[in-house]
C-alpha cells in the first residue's frame, strides 16, 4: 500500500512480487485509485513460485 503519490494519467506501474513454493496465493491483482476514488485493476492468475514476478497497473488517462 503506497499513498500520496503523484503519478501522471497514462502511466504504468509496475510491481515485482516473491511468492514462495507451497503458498496458497493464486491469484495478485494490483491497482491504483485516483483522489475522486475512480480505480483500474489488473489481474494476474497463477503467479509463478520461488520466483521473482513482475506485475503493472496502468493508471487509467482519465485519472485525477
Amino acid at each position: 500500500d503506497v499513498g500520496d503519490v503523484v503519478v501522471p494519467p497514462g502511466t504504468a506501474i509496475t510491481f515485482r512480487v516473491w511468492i514462495p513454493g507451497g503458498s496458497p496465493v493464486n491469484v495478485i491483482e494490483p491497482y491504483v485509485q485516483d483522489y475522486n476514488w475512480g480505480w483500474s485493476q489488473s489481474w494476474y492468475g497463477n503467479p509463478a513460485t520461488n520466483t521473482w514476478s513482475t506485475f503493472t497497473a496502468t493508471v487509467p488517462g482519465t485519472a485525477t
